[in-house]
């Protein structure tokens, strides 16, 4: 068996599994997310580059603009799926609760989650038990 083979294997593999499948995604988009994120960190070392130089004001400050909102679409980019995967997910554990109650449980959770690093590193935790014991382990 070839090493192109394997690999095509692998990846059927991955696709196979939800939960491999989300990290797949996941993985990905932090990859990108970091890249636009970076691009923003230089546009800003630009902007204060050039107001040492003296450029006018509103030059660099259509250039912070465009550095906010090139930060603030790549939040919302890499933010959606993640909501969206959290939604579907408390959708399937309330089965027949109203939209309302899923939307705002799903919402405080992610609030909580990202609002303490504490709780963050506690939910990377239990992600990562949850994976390695549902069935990727048996597979």
């Amino acid at each position: 068996m070839s090493l192109l083979e394997l690999l095509n294997r692998f990846l059927k593999y991955i696709d196979s599994s939800p939960e491999l499948a989300f990290a797949k995604n996941t993985i990905k988009r932090v990859f990108v997310f970091l890249i636009i994120a970076l691009s923003a960190v230089g546009l800003n070392s630009i902007v204060e580059l050039l107001k040492v130089r003296g450029v006018r004001s509103w030059i660099t400050g259509a250039l912070s603009g465009a550095e906010f909102i090139l930060v603030v679409a790549d939040v919302l980019w890499f933010i959606k799926p993640l909501l969206l995967e959290i939604v579907e997910t408390t959708k399937a554990i309330f089965r027949g609760a109203p939209v309302i109650l899923t939307i705002g449980v799903s919402l405080a959770f992610v609030a909580w989650v990202l609002s303490s690093p504490a709780a963050l590193s506690l939910f990377t935790s239990i992600v990562g038990v949850m994976v390695q014991f549902t069935g990727i382990a048996q597979k």
